[in-house]
């Protein structure tokens, strides 16, 4: 198996999920009805989605807002960073998304937010992958390191949510994929993120 093979099938696992609520939330489509509190997405036990939330102030995050990736030094021991995405369809320019953290740069049990603006009433879902190659899938499917939901868009087209990062996780490089359904097209934004640690520094 290749090192871009797990990150692969999550993304096809997430399709099919998407595929799914797609064609319960047909026309629009109802908020789905596992949502818990005010939240758009299913609540998984590392990861808080609700439709528009800022993020909470964490001791474990250093500093950094947006889309773009922050600077980081790697030493020869630190990991280069998670395998290139590869999606299996070609993302639609008819469903744009962009996506953010916040912060971008962090510390292992820091709190981590991701915002997503979409079409409205869309399916939503996402992983992070981290450096080396393990991602936010909780364990035993992947290596529990935090940043793994899905849910849908508000009317608004907004959609966010929080995970706490791993003590576990690896220092390094990035990257959240989030895939994004929308009257049977897709759409795809990758945000990256560094995790401070030995070799890398916000």
């Amino acid at each position: 198996m290749t090192p871009s093979s797990p990150i692969r099938r999550h993304l096809v696992v997430s399709f099919a999920v998407l595929s799914t609520a797609l064609v319960l939330g047909a026309c629009g489509g109802p908020t789905p009805a596992a949502q818990t509190s005010s939240s758009t997405g299913t609540t998984g036990s590392s990861s808080t989605s609700s439709s528009r939330t800022g993020g909470t102030a964490d001791p474990g995050a250093t500093r950094g807002s947006g889309s773009t990736s922050p600077s980081g030094r790697s030493s020869s021991a630190a990991q280069a960073g998670p395998s290139p995405v590869q999606l299996p369809w070609t993302p639609s320019s008819d469903v744009p998304v962009t996506a953010s953290l916040s912060p971008r740069c962090f510390r292992p049990g820091a709190l981590v937010t991701l915002t997503v603006h979409t079409r409205p009433k869309a399916g939503v879902a996402y992983i992070a992958n981290y450096s080396d190659n393990g991602n936010g899938e909780p364990k035993p499917y992947g290596s529990g390191y935090g940043g793994n939901d899905k849910g849908y868009s508000t009317a608004d087209g907004d959609y966010t949510s929080a995970w706490r990062v791993s003590t576990d996780a690896p220092a390094g490089p990035g990257r959240v994929d989030v895939i994004v359904g929308w009257n049977s097209e897709w759409g795809y934004a990758g945000p990256a993120f560094t995790v401070a640690g030995p070799g890398y520094t916000c």
